[in-house]
């Protein structure tokens, strides 16, 4: 059993469905239906590099194509699962069915897709907005932390082993004090506390772009070249801040909230769990400058891991580890 929180088409537009036909879905261009039909996975991902954009216009790459299929095979293959969503101040959540996966034809249309757009949608149980003691589930009135958990960047992101007890407890409406009152949880309710401000207020997003932007400017400014106990690389930033900061939320939405390596959900500024999880900007050959087709975003530890390595050879290595621990789980 999974717990999936996940979004419903571009800014939500599928919501509407899902609650009223009692359904979780994802939305899949008509011609690469024939693909994921066939499981063809690498043609999947060929054609929708060679033919596809992403939501903000851009080329994506094989692994941002490889999530898209991914994405219809987590619906096609739910059972039982739990899929959470945030709307408005509510918190709805749902179990999915073991009926078969249908394809529907979808009359809104999204604004980027070429041919007619599809959802692939899998029933499930009515959505509620209540936990199981029948007390609604507000998410102004969730702890920071389990807000956080809750949070998504991505289409779908599945919960993680340590925090599926967590939620499970929230929506069966059982005592959540266990984990409220360790010291993690605590700290994370004191740092929200400490972010309360009159003023104007920034969104973990804004803080994070602003982050990355400022940490940009300061290796530049330090590594121009000069002579230090070593030559250090010559870095520069080739466009204006304010193209930089677009360029990095157009990355967040292209990559889905995830590290464009690991797949791992990236973390942003004053919501993080773990700050080696934290959003962090990669330059793809770090021969090159901070451009814009050489520029990805990473969680911090890989992108410490990866340093100046070249950006196939580590992800080789990476798909090494990955192919090593798959096996041992199973």
């Amino acid at each position: 059993m999974k717990i999936y929180v996940s979004l419903f088409g571009r800014d939500n537009y599928a919501w509407p469905i899902c609650l009223n036909e009692n359904v979780v879905l994802t939305i899949l261009d008509s011609d690469l239906l024939p693909f994921w039909q066939s499981r063809d996975r690498y043609g999947f991902v060929q054609y929708a590099m060679a033919k596809k954009k992403t939501e903000r216009g851009n080329v994506p790459n094989k692994q941002t194509a490889s999530r898209w299929y991914g994405l219809v095979q987590n619906i096609a293959n739910t059972v039982d699962d739990y899929w959470v969503h945030h709307h408005g101040d509510d918190l709805w959540w749902t179990i999915s069915s073991a009926d078969e996966a249908t394809i529907v034809e979808n009359s809104l249309q999204h604004e980027l897709a070429v041919g007619k757009v599809l959802t692939v949608r899998k029933a499930a149980a009515p959505w509620s907005n209540k936990d199981r003691q029948g007390k609604l589930l507000r998410w102004s009135g969730l702890h920071p932390r389990a807000r956080n958990i809750l949070s998504t960047q991505s289409t779908q992101i599945s919960i993680s082993d340590e925090n599926r007890e967590y939620v499970l407890a929230l929506l069966n409406g059982q005592d959540l004090e266990p984990w409220h009152t360790t010291q993690l949880w605590k700290d994370a309710l004191e740092r929200n506390l400490k972010g309360a401000s009159p003023g104007k207020t920034y969104n973990a997003r804004e803080r994070t772009i602003w982050r990355i932007v400022a940490t940009v400017k300061g290796t530049v400014a330090a590594a121009n070249g000069q002579m230090v106990e070593r030559v250090l690389k010559n870095k520069e930033l080739t466009m204006p801040e304010s193209e930089l900061e677009k360029l990095i939320g157009d990355l967040l939405d292209d990559q889905d909230g995830l590290c464009n390596i690991s797949a791992l959900p990236l973390q942003l500024d004053g919501e993080e769990t773990d700050k080696q999880m934290l959003c962090s900007l990669d330059r793809i050959d770090s021969s090159k400058h901070y451009e814009k087709d050489n520029l990805q975003l990473l969680c911090r530890f890989v992108n410490k891991w990866k340093s100046a390595d070249e950006d196939a050879e580590f992800r080789r290595l990476m798909d090494i580890v990955k192919g090593a621990s798959e096996t041992r789980c199973l």
